[in-house]
């Protein structure tokens, strides 16, 4: 059966780039985003009158990428989605709430889509909220029933902020194994494969007790060299030695 992909995405950009003209106007902390993007538009044009190497549209800004790359494809029947983007959220911003507005515009633009394969970010260079992101994500699969989380965390070739192409292509035949159990296994509801975290319960002032979903995919790393430095087993947890788990 003949598969089609539809690749849209840009390297490094925000979640509120990939969603509609006013989708964020009810949201408190994007107060004036569409008004300053536009200005910002208008200068860039103005300037690029003089200067001819000047970006007029930033892909960065509130629904740019939607009108480019998402937009001339509505009307399509898309089955599912893959969303692979987080790193440049990694602030103090609420991104459940950033992801329910994208989740509300992909569902009534693209009705068909029967579920949302999102890919957990692995702890790297995204900051110091890199744990409250990497946990709000986790989450979702929880908040939607047609969302499927799946970890990147044991991937090969990382190398503290990105992968080669050995992880981005072990991430590709996971996302393509999701893909057959949905479509092609005749198996009923929706098919999750990832292991992750579903409780965290304190034991003592030195020990917690964690619940899994999906425990028997789980897999402790040995000792291995990650950047020319020494990753352990225990690092594999990413508490970085804080007895505090949030």
């Amino acid at each position: 059966q003949p598969v089609g992909i539809i690749h849209t995405s840009i390297g490094g950009t925000r979640a509120e780039a990939w969603g509609p003209r006013g989708m964020y106007d009810a949201q408190p902390e994007a107060k004036g985003w569409q008004e300053k993007e536009d200005k910002g538009v208008a200068d860039r044009v103005a300037k690029a009158k003089t200067d001819p190497k000047t970006q007029v549209v930033w892909s960065n800004g509130p629904h740019m990428n939607w009108n480019g790359m998402v937009a001339p494809l509505v009307g399509y029947s898309f089955k599912g989605a893959l969303w692979y983007q987080g790193e440049s959220n990694h602030g103090t911003e609420d991104y459940t709430a950033l992801f329910a507005q994208l989740y509300k515009a992909w569902k009534e633009d693209l009705p068909n889509l029967t579920y949302i394969v999102v890919v957990q970010i692995r702890p790297g260079c995204a900051g110091p909220d890199h744990a409250k992101l990497r946990d709000e994500i986790r989450r979702l699969e929880y908040q939607y029933p047609d969302v499927i989380v799946h970890s990147a965390n044991a991937l090969p070739a990382h190398d503290g902020c990105h992968y080669g192409g050995g992880g981005y292509t072990e991430l590709s035949k996971q996302l393509f194994s999701i893909y057959k159990l949905n479509e092609l296994s005749m198996r009923p509801g929706i098919i999750r494969t990832a292991p992750t975290v579903r409780q965290i319960t304190p034991v003592n002032d030195r020990t917690v007790r964690v619940l899994f979903d999906r425990a028997d995919g789980l897999h402790m790393t040995s000792d291995v060299l990650v950047a020319d430095k020494v990753r352990s087993s225990r690092d594999a947890w990413f508490a970085n030695g804080d007895g505090l788990l949030h």
